[in-house]
């Protein structure tokens, strides 16, 4: 079992304990955010997620005081 599927199995757990799961089945809202290579990174993306990555965004990282 990989960490990923540990993590959603321990989400899940702690979504039914506190009573927010739910049966609905939506389609939510996708954001795909690159710091880097925005091009490549949706490139990649779109071979592995395929056209759920229609597009990426890039970050823009900016210092604040």
């Amino acid at each position: 079992m990989s960490s990923a599927d540990e993590t959603a199995f321990a989400v899940a757990k702690s979504l039914r304990a506190k009573d927010l799961e739910t049966t609905n089945i939506n389609q939510g809202n996708r954001t795909f955010i690159s710091s880097g290579d925005v091009s490549w990174f949706a490139e990649q993306g779109q071979k592995l997620f395929g056209p759920e990555l229609e597009k990426a965004i890039p970050h823009n990282w900016s210092k604040t005081s």
